[in-house]
């Protein structure tokens, strides 16, 4: 049963001033249409040119932030005083110390010569100050045992001393086995083991180290030296840290730490830094490929995020056109209306950019992907306007009377859709999250706009059509059968409706297993090299690119809380200027002052001993037949390692020419005991210790944590994953129960996140008290505002019954879908409802006419829109794609089950909507 005309509907007699706008636009669409296609075409121009040279890009998270927000104030605050050295971070990884070293002396040496775009670079301490000083971070009781030591091995470094030398060297290592003392002389002498006394089957991992060390030697003249000697002042098994570097605790990640200028106006934020710096990288890569490099930290995680969603928007887009074109084409079975209508959306678009960059001036990491919004909404409105054309057409009205009748029946529609979506989303305009206010925005002035376009600019092209090429109309037969199979269907609203009830019930239940993921690196895109380092990052060293930061006025305050924090259990790592100053420094000095004469009475041989192979294999010999007499007896794990290397060494050299063998061992010799006088130097510095006083410093640690205002910086870095919401909570609720003002990147992410999510839920609320007046307003009956919303909610409570079946979360990104379920759900029930009130003595059904099909039309369309979000290999980008095609499905479903059938059953209770 075909629509009867509308315009004999009594009510419809005296044209309201919506009618009455609408037939204006149609006068002026249908009598000037090349004039309006022109301006329309004029408009698109300018806007893109104007778009092209002042719209900006803006990456920086803290201008996504209200100024007014304490928390933001206090961050601001410490950028100001302390220079950002967590925002970039070049992070080498390997296992062996000198190539990482060179490399990182190589790249910095690159990036000095670009000072331009890098304020401050800090990889490296002066260690020169602390030379004399080493002995006074040695916990006093550590002192005491290394005064023993010096005594108890008095006699094996007076004889290491005087000819120094390998053979002098394993001549007294084999003494000290048969003595029944390689125990205490490897591990209490040389600091890698505790004070107790031990049997001379105990460690032996310095002969290991040394024989290890003679087998590369003496295979590859050039192989790294690692020194086997241990210490008296620290473990030698991270030699990095000795010489200043920064390095994990491990020793396997050297950082780099920069602090980059940021090239404003650029998509990504420092891009000319970061992109530089792996230019760099990968120039100096080739020479070291021992070392494993990559680019991390804050500003590099979201300069990679912000590039990662540009690319991911525009393939999203330019997918989002192309599919929603053929969609179009399909089923509508033409090609010239549904190209006109893209043409038109387009034009819209168009005008969208010129609005953004006249009202805004910049997207935001947020904002940057509004056309893919606008593409999956604003065809909607020219589906509506196509659909009913054609079935005007087909019903017998010319071309001008058709469209009047579209524009004043589905104008009402559409013009109601874009309102309630234009307050959805500006809504968002009053939060106090600034990227959420800027995309509200941005979407609620792009509504309109291509809503106008849809209602001017379509119907004059529409018009150009029909005058030049006189398309012709026929109704098709199938028109009639879908008519009886929806009435069919709708007879049965009670089955409907409650089916529709018990589905709801059931996905309102699952939905309580839903949770909210936090962790802003599952956003990312997969395999990204600076969320792969940053992980390495807190896998290895303790330390992530985020932190908190106390400020404090002076050193009482700061070393109070530095005292605090190392007792705080989430606490990984402490950096401040007081891990530099030792506690109890005169009670060390006098201890240390006891032991100087001894050590002042070392002497080390100007030249080394000559060596001799000879010597050298006897020896070995010697010491091979003891461990193996001791693994007898009862061997051990390290008596059998030992014995192991010693028998690989003597292979080696029984299968080397004597004359290969001694130059390369004598060289060996000779840079083992060079290392060796460099350590009792040190040593003998160290006897001698000054105070260490924060005002004598180096600069550079200084400038690091104290302001020029004099205030005092402590960073702390959490020993757990605060990239987790849970794991995020309890480090920051010890770090507030120290100082509540504590500041730093993990508090600003921390109270962003919460400060966003409130943004998107108070956007929504707020958004659904303004639709619902508006549309009791509009419509002036409560009973049909409230069908109008059941798409809205019951596609809403739908969709996170699919979010549970298909395994998908909420995140920061996807939050979006609040204003958006809003603004397709009202569309929909309104569309609906209007037509229904168009022919209320019709029964209800209006999904078999142009309405209901253009509803399903729009639905699938706008999935394609958003489900090109899907290609995006950013996981945030994908999820927002991802969650939308199924808050769109589950309204369309609602749209053409549960509201018909409820309608059905008004009409048949003779209820009023």
């Amino acid at each position: 049963m075909s629509d009867s005309h509308p315009g004999h509907n009594p009510t419809a007699s005296r044209p309201s001033p919506i009618d009455r706008a609408f037939n204006a636009l149609e006068v002026l669409a249908y009598r000037h249409s090349l004039w309006v296609l022109a301006a329309s075409l004029l408009l698109a121009c300018l806007s893109f040119w104007y778009t092209a040279h002042h719209l900006t890009f803006n990456t920086s998270r803290q201008d996504l932030i209200s100024p007014s927000q304490k928390f933001h104030q206090l961050f601001q605050d410490y950028r100001k005083a302390f220079e950002d050295f967590d925002g970039m971070i070049v992070v080498v990884e390997g296992n062996r110390p000198e190539p990482m070293r060179r490399f990182a002396e190589a790249l910095v040496s690159r990036l000095q010569t670009r000072q331009e775009l890098f304020s401050e670079i800090y990889y490296r301490i002066d260690t020169g100050y602390f030379r004399d000083k080493a002995l006074l971070y040695l916990e006093t009781d550590e002192i005491r045992e290394l005064g023993g030591k010096l005594e108890t091995h008095h006699d094996f470094l007076s004889s290491v001393n005087r000819s120094p030398g390998l053979n002098t060297l394993l001549e007294s290592i084999n003494r000290e086995i048969s003595a029944g003392m390689v125990g205490s002389l490897m591990t209490d002498f040389l600091g890698t083991g505790g004070g107790e006394e031990k049997d001379d089957t105990a460690d032996l991992n310095m002969l290991i180290a040394l024989v290890k060390q003679m087998r590369a030697h003496l295979s590859d003249p050039d192989a790294e030296y690692r020194s086997p000697w241990s210490s008296f002042l620290q473990d030698d098994e991270n030699p990095l840290e000795k010489d200043g570097y920064l390095v994990s605790d491990d020793g396997r990640l050297l950082f780099v730490l920069l602090n980059p200028v940021e090239t404003e106006g650029d998509f990504a934020g420092s891009k000319n830094s970061i992109e530089l710096i792996r230019s760099m990288i990968r120039e100096v890569k080739p020479d070291f490929p021992q070392v494993q490099v990559g680019l991390t930290g804050g500003e590099v995680i979201a300069s990679d995020e912000m590039h990662t969603t540009m690319t991911d928007a525009q393939e999203a887009s330019e997918i989002a056109l192309a599919g929603v074109a053929i969609l179009f084409i399909i089923c509508y079975r033409e090609v010239r209306k549904p190209i006109l209508a893209v043409f038109s959306l387009v034009l819209g678009l168009a005008w969208s950019m010129g609005y953004t960059t006249l009202s805004v001036g910049h997207l935001n990491i947020m904002s940057v992907v509004f056309t893919t919004i606008l593409i999956g909404l604003g065809i909607d409105f020219g589906i509506h306007i196509l659909g009913r054309y054609r079935e005007e057409r087909r019903n017998g009205f010319d071309s001008f009377s058709a469209m009047r009748e579209t524009l004043q029946k589905t104008g009402r529609g559409n013009l109601a859709g874009a309102i309630t979506t234009a307050i959805a989303f500006g809504a968002m305009a009053f939060t106090d999250f600034i990227g959420i206010a800027e995309l509200g925005v941005i979407a609620a002035g792009g509504i309109l706009l291509c809503f106008l376009a849809m209602v001017l600019t379509f119907p004059a092209c529409i018009s150009l059509e029909e005058r030049w090429l006189k398309p012709k109309y026929v109704k098709r037969r199938y028109v009639d059968l879908r008519e009886n199979l929806m009435e069919r269907f709708y007879a049965h609203y009670y089955l409907i409706i409650f089916g529709s009830l018990a589905v709801l019930l059931a996905s309102a239940w699952a939905s309580q297993s839903l949770r909210f993921d936090y962790n802003l690196l599952n956003m990312q895109a997969e395999g990204i090299e600076a969320v792969r380092y940053e992980m390495k990052i807190l896998d290895n060293a303790q330390r992530a690119s985020w932190n908190a930061a106390f400020i404090s006025k002076s050193r009482e305050e700061a070393r109070a809380k530095y005292e605090r924090l190392k007792t705080m259990t989430s606490v990984g790592k402490v950096e401040g200027l007081f891990e530099a100053v030792p506690e109890s420094q005169q009670e060390k000095m006098e201890l240390i002052a006891d032991y100087a004469p001894e050590i002042d009475g070392y002497r080390v041989a100007v030249s080394n001993e000559s060596f001799s192979l000879g010597a050298l294999s006897a020896t070995m010999k010697k010491i091979r037949f003891k461990l193996r007499k001791k693994e007898k007896s009862g061997p051990t794990d390290e008596v059998a390692e030992a014995s192991e290397w010693v028998a690989r060494f003597q292979q080696d050299l029984d299968s080397t020419d004597a004359a290969t063998a001694t130059e390369r061992l004598s060289a060996f010799s000779k840079t083992l005991f060079e290392d060796y006088r460099g350590r009792i130097a040190d040593l003998k510095a160290a006897a001698h210790p000054s105070e260490v006083k924060i005002d004598d410093l180096p600069r550079d640690l200084k400038n690091r944590f104290i302001s020029e205002d004099g205030r005092y910086l402590t960073l702390v870095y959490p020993s757990i994953n605060i990239w987790e919401r849970e794991e995020m909570e309890t480090f920051l609720a010890e770090m507030r129960r120290i100082d509540p003002d504590v500041t730093g990147n993990a508090v600003h992410m921390y109270e962003s996140s919460r400060l966003m999510i409130d943004g998107y839920i108070r956007g929504g609320i707020y958004a659904l008290g303004a639709i619902f007046l508006y549309l009791l307003f509009s419509l002036r009956n409560l009973n049909t505002t409230m069908l109008v919303l059941v798409p809205t909610l019951a596609g809403a409570v739908l969709t996170l019954g699919l979010m549970v079946l298909y395994n998908v979360n909420f995140n920061m990104a996807n939050l979006v879908i609040l204003p958006l379920i809003l603004g397709i759900g009202v569309v929909d029930g309104v569309h609906i409802v209007h037509r229904y009130r168009e022919t209320p003595d019709q029964g209800g059904n209006v999904i078999s006419k142009s309405t209901g099909m253009s509803v399903v039309l729009t639905s699938l369309t706008t999935i394609i829109g958003f489900g090109s979000l899907m290609v995006a290999e950013h996981q945030g980008v994908y999820s927002v794609g991802q969650v939308l095609s199924l808050g769109v499905g589950s309204c369309m479903i609602t749209s053409i089950t549960l509201l018909p059938a409820l309608m059905k059953l008004f009409h048949v209770h003779g209820w009023r909507i």
